[in-house]
Formats: structure tokens, sequence, C-alpha cells
């Protein structure tokens, strides 16, 4: 093979080698390229070259023509990104940017509130042996009032504070959503004998709204059944969990009697906060010992076992715990609060 063609292949490596060293803008480099690699190129008119060529020789010369145009492409490749990285870095200097300061973290979402609150809430019950519980949200009159020992005429039942709905081809009863997670227990609590204990969390419907209602809202109910537990034990419980749950907090636990149809007795809890000198007190959850006619209903022998029940609302302690003032801001399509509450 004649050693004309190689020398034209070093000669034209070299000058772009040479050449590519002062070229230190983005059009300069284009028309480089251009001249070695474009339709009047150097590398184009050696390839018009090779047709004189023996077989072997073309296979020979051919490879070694590829390899330096792959060469003189990411040449001029990398040459034109390092221009670009020097421009930016010559623009970050002249606004006196320190570019070696690290980059903020990328936010690109968070767990939300009400998720938080029920993931600690069942923590702290978790603790103490409470298992989780979940079932429909769609539910009937029996699961929702009846089993719950709730009046015919219990104020409950009526259109302005549950949502009924109708299914097709159903025969079991009327339907609702369910008002209370309630429903989950008296569920479980059929398809399973004592003891027991569980926790229920979930979404409950009521016809509701203002600054601390909406028509749906979270809740987390708890049941104990068991030999030889009483009011006693609930109020240890509930103390306990509140003051895990507010550590920090200066509260006071209030136990008042209350009426609930599927509890007896009964009491609504409050915590007190110090407020210059004065405890103030607000509602935070509802307790009690379970109605034996409760447990009857699911075919529990209330000679020998007793219930624990209490309930709360996550919206709440959630507001409570985050300084938060309208429980419509949880749901609402804005995103200033949630910088503004920290989240």
């Amino acid at each position: 093979m004649s050693e004309k063609p190689n020398e034209k292949l070093d000669d034209c490596m070299l000058s772009f080698v040479e050449k590519i060293s002062v070229h230190h803008t983005l059009p300069s480099l284009l028309d480089l390229k251009s001249s070695f690699l474009g339709k009047e190129g150097l590398l184009t008119a050696l390839f018009k070259g090779v047709a004189g060529l023996s077989i072997e020789e073309k296979k020979i010369f051919g490879s070694k023509i590829n390899e330096l145009k792959i060469f003189i492409e990411e040449r001029v490749l990398q040459t034109m990104q390092s221009i670009k990285i020097e421009s930016i870095n010559s623009k970050f200097q002249a606004s006196q940017v320190d570019i070696t300061i690290p980059a903020f973290e990328n936010k690109i979402g968070k767990i939300h509130p009400i998720t938080q609150t029920i993931d600690e809430i069942v923590k702290i019950f978790y603790k103490y042996g409470f298992d989780l519980r979940f079932d429909r949200e769609i539910e009937t009159n029996f699961y929702n009032f009846d089993a719950l020992n709730f009046a015919p005429l219990h104020p409950a039942r009526g259109m302005h504070d549950s949502f009924f709905v109708k299914i097709p081809n159903e025969t079991e009863g009327d339907y609702l959503l369910r008002t209370h997670t309630s429903s989950v227990q008296i569920r479980s609590m059929f398809n399973q004998q004592p003891p027991f204990c569980f926790l229920s969390p979930g979404r409950t419907y009521r016809c509701d709204m203002d600054r601390t209602h909406t028509p749906m809202f979270n809740q987390v109910e708890g049941v104990l059944v068991e030999q030889n537990i009483s009011f006693a034990n609930l109020k240890w419980i509930i103390e306990q969990f509140l003051k895990e749950f507010f550590n920090g907090m200066d509260i006071t636990v209030r136990f008042r009697p209350s009426f609930f149809p599927f509890t007896e007795p009964s009491a609504e809890v409050d915590i007190g906060i110090n407020v210059g000198g004065e405890i103030k007190y607000l509602e935070v959850l509802g307790c009690g010992v379970i109605h034996p006619n409760v447990l009857q209903n699911c075919n529990i022998d209330t000679t020998k076992y007793t219930g624990l029940a209490f309930g709360l609302g996550v919206e709440r302690f959630a507001m409570l715990k985050h300084s938060i003032y309208d429980l419509r801001d949880f749901f609402d399509n804005k995103k200033w609060w949630i910088s503004h509450y920290g989240f």
C-alpha cells in the first residue's frame, strides 16, 4: 500500500490538533469542523482518494479515516462543552455569585400533615398493644347505627347529618357514607372473639362545613375488649396518650360525664392549657365503657367480657399541635399555608 494516503492522513490529524487549540468560540469551532468534515472538507477529500487503492488497502485506510472522523467529532464536542461551562462560570463570577456553595435541596413533595398526625397517633397506641383494622366507607344502617345502640329516631340518622346513597341491586338496607369508624369496630367484633385491642383510622363523612368542620374528616377510634377491665383502665390509656402526643406542652386532662349511645358510662375528654394564670379547656375526644347492648349485638358474652372505646378527630389534633386555625386549610388548593405552617 502506498505511503502517500497515510501521510496525508497524518498531516490532516496534526492540522486539526493545531487549529482546535486556538479556536475559543462556538462559531469558530463549527467552521473548523466544517473545514474537515464538510462536503468540501479535508477528510472528505481523503475519502475520494480511496477509489484508487486496492480492496485490502481500502479496508485499512477507510478504517483509519473513520477513526479520525470520530476523533474530530468528539474533540469538537468536548471543546464546545468546555466553552459553555467557562461562559456560565464567568457570568456567575461577574455577578459575584459563589458557585461553590452547595445547591438547595430540591423538595418535590412531603407527607400531608393529616397523614403525619395519623401516623403519630398510631405509633403511640401501638406501644400499648393496639392493632390496626380497616374496612369499607359505604356502610349500612345496621353497622353504622343499629348495632351501635342508636335509637330509631336518633338525630344522627337524619339527612341533615348523614350522606345516604343508593346502590343498585343491593337489598341489605339503606346505605350511607359512614359517619364514624365505629362501623369498622362492629364488623371486626363480629368476626373475632375477645380478647382484642385495635384502632380503626379512616375517613368519615357528615353534612357540616365551617371553620372547624368539613364534610369529610378523619377519625381514629380504639376498642379494647377483655376480662376484668374498667373505666380506670380507659382513663390511664387516654391520659398516657395525650401527654405523649402533646409532649412538651404543659397540659392537664379532664374527664366530663357525657352521653353516647354505644358507651355507658361515657365521658368527654378535655385538655387544659394555662393561659395567663387561668386554665383554658378544650374538648379533644370522647370515650367510655362499651354498652352491653353493643357487645351483645356482636355476640360477645357480657357476663365475661367488658369493653373500652374512644374516638378522636385527627384534624383537631393536627390543628392543636401545629397552631392551625381553620380546618379547611388542610383541603384547600393553596400552597402558601404549607410553608406558613412549616410542613
